[in-house]
């Protein structure tokens, strides 16, 4: 990168840095560090929820999967949006979640079942968490060494050191340092800023894009290669990536699935206001997509131009050379992007997409270190020790939690050697937790016959087959099953197992509603339909309009072209003409949906900042259970 760059990259590094110092004033007790006192807005919420889930590791992610899958993939998702909408109006799992205003899911688990599960849970979950974050750092480490251009490896007293190494330490480091700075309200705080910055960034990205490659050449690179029909025709199935239907619709059960299984998304809704607030921030959340999506998305595919196109053979070749030191295969693919991006992106632009990863990296580490600290202590150590820390020692506790996980993945990088696609390999290893405390969970917060002993089966069942894939991936080479389709299957036996056992054993009934606080006088559980409508803001019922067009219009698009499709077939040139509307519609879409949640988040952050102010500590909220 040239000075300009390295110095935007600085500044923007520095102020990053300084709003999070601001925020360590705001943390009272353990409630502020852990859920930001449960004052976070839908905006606020959305912008921070958008950061925290498309990091470093999942900017690569999804650069590998549109490079190998094409636009094609972009067909799949619109199924997607409809079934987003119905999870997120009927507030499914999230509402009830919120409701029972925990702070883990792990402390939900023993209010419903009982410590011992609680702890298995808080366990599993931490164990899963930290080896899915295992390949957060060396990943985001190797972008910046071949977008950058720095040297792989440098001399130092005699030693020779990754490139990578240094940069993990720092960048970790930067992570935990936020953590311990103010826990959950630097990170709400810190991860709303980078949002915006990143969105603008990214439709910037594609201004850029525009002006330097034709449409056309988009047409003649896809066309050039083998398999360029299943790139660009969705139902062209010979030749597609494992990027296909099968994978998605893989993907469709897991958002049912998982809605309040994954720690660090459900401790967003745990910083919301209310139960109303945490449905209304996931339904704000379809938009994002919208916003962040079209220059994810539009890199890889000008990428696989300028690696196939000879207009830009030249630098081809230098990308090629770039990266063909690299022995393991999937590493070389996650990495074709970032030493593309190079060629791409002018002087002072490169400087600022290098500060876009640099801000998701530091935004999901720093999110993931809280959960995956929190939990150790929350749901393992103190249920364990039998009786609740001073509030003091219970925040310092979580500090060094926090250390240790940063501690781990950076090891864990170094030594784990990826032989699976970043989505496959995510999927894989969260599902030692997830695919039994899937169940368990949704069981918690809607079944009464759900039971300990099914809770402890599930977790068993689901944990063991997880394993036992990674170990078959892992030692046999060529393993036909990839990571998401074999979480798909272990979460269908956890379920089974959890099911017949609880049936078996019989509990007597439990008390859905005490857990749910419905019998406060300010349940609003026992209300008809037409008074819960009455009762939505005017300004939340034109939100609803606005998805539900969004959604069925998209269910409309997808069921008439795939009808059309199978009767009569779109050509390949009628698919590139669908794929160029698309692109504007996405784009024009994107920028009035980035100017709105701005807005609506600025405001929501003055809120937070006042209620912070004046907040009166409650010293028993920190997520002990007393009987």
């Amino acid at each position: 990168m040239s000075l300009i760059d390295w110095i935007i990259v600085g500044i923007l590094f520095a102020g990053l840095n300084l709003a999070g110092l601001i925020c360590k004033k705001y943390i009272k007790g353990v409630a502020d560090f852990l859920v930001a006192g449960r004052g976070v807005g839908r905006y606020l919420g959305v912008g921070s929820d958008a950061m925290q889930s498309v990091g470093a590791i999942t900017i690569l992610a999804t650069w590998q999967m549109y490079y190998k899958g094409g636009f094609a993939v972009n067909w799949w998702m619109l199924p997607g949006i409809p079934i987003a909408l119905l999870i997120a109006v009927t507030g499914w799992g999230v509402y009830r979640f919120r409701q029972t205003r925990v702070m883990t899911i792990a402390e939900l688990l023993e209010r419903r079942y009982s410590r011992s599960v609680r702890i298995v849970a808080g366990l599993l979950a931490y164990l899963s968490g930290i080896v899915n974050m295992g390949i957060f750092p060396i990943v985001g480490a190797g972008f910046f060494v071949y977008f950058c251009g720095l040297p792989e490896q440098f001399h130092l007293a005699g030693m020779t050191i990754p490139t990578v190494l240094p940069i993990m330490i720092l960048l970790v480091g930067t992570s935990v340092a936020f953590c311990f700075a103010g826990g959950q309200v630097t990170l709400i705080v810190t991860d709303f800023i980078q949002n915006v910055f990143v969105n603008i960034m990214l439709f910037a990205i594609v201004i850029v894009i525009y002006r330097m490659f034709t449409w056309q050449q988009f047409v003649e690179a896809y066309s050039a290669v083998s398999n360029g029909q299943a790139l660009i025709n969705p139902f062209h199935f010979k030749g597609a990536s494992e990027f296909n239907i099968w994978f998605f619709m893989a993907g469709y059960f897991f958002s049912f699935y998982l809605v309040v299984a994954w720690s660090p998304a459900t401790m967003q809704i745990a910083s919301t206001r209310d139960a109303h607030e945490a449905k209304m921030m996931k339904v704000m959340g379809l938009f994002k997509g919208l916003g962040l999506s079209l220059g994810l998305v539009l890199m890889p595919l000008a990428a696989f131009v300028l690696m196939h196109h000879p207009d830009f053979s030249q630098q081809a070749q230098q990308v090629t050379k770039a990266i063909s030191h690299i022995s393991n295969e999937q590493v070389r693919s996650q990495m074709i992007i970032p030493a593309a991006a190079r060629h791409i992106l002018p002087v002072g632009m490169i400087g600022a997409f290098a500060a876009v990863v640099l801000f998701a990296f530091i935004s999901t580490h720093d999110t993931y270190l809280l959960a995956w600290g929190s939990i150790l202590i929350q749901d393992v150590i103190v249920p364990l020790r039998g009786r609740p820390l001073s509030p003091k020692a219970h925040i310092w506790a979580l500090r060094f939690s926090v250390l240790f996980v940063a501690v781990f993945i950076i090891v864990f990088s170094m030594l784990f050697k990826q032989s699976d696609n970043i989505h496959m390999f995510q999927a894989i290893t969260g599902a030692i937790y997830t695919s039994g405390a899937g169940i368990v969970i949704l069981s918690a917060l809607y079944w009464r016959r759900g039971t300990s002993k099914g809770a402890w089966t599930a977790f068993i069942v689901g944990g063991i087959l997880s394993i036992a894939y990674l170990v078959c991936k892992t030692a046999i080479e060529g393993f036909p099953l990839n990571g998401t389709i074999a979480a798909f299957f272990t979460s269908l036996a956890a379920i089974l197992a959890f099911v017949i056992v609880s049936l078996i054993d019989r509990d007597p009934k439990f008390d859905l509603d005490e857990l749910l606080h419905r019998k406060e006088k300010s349940d609003k559980s026992n209300l008809n339909i037409r008074q819960l409508i009455k009762q939505i803001p005017f300004a939340d019922k034109l939100i609803y309009v606005l998805l539900f067009g969004y959604a069925f219009t998209a269910l409309a698009v997808f069921a008439i072209v795939t009808i059309y499709n199978v009767r009569y077939g779109m050509t390949v040139k009628s698919w590139f003409e669908w794929w160029y509307i698309y692109v504007w519609i996405m784009f024009t879409c994107g920028v009035l949906i980035l100017i709105w949640f701005t807005i609506g988040g600025i405001m929501d952050l003055i809120k937070l900042f006042r209620q912070l102010r004046t907040e009166k500590i409650d010293v028993n909220d920190d997520g002990y259970v007393r009987s």
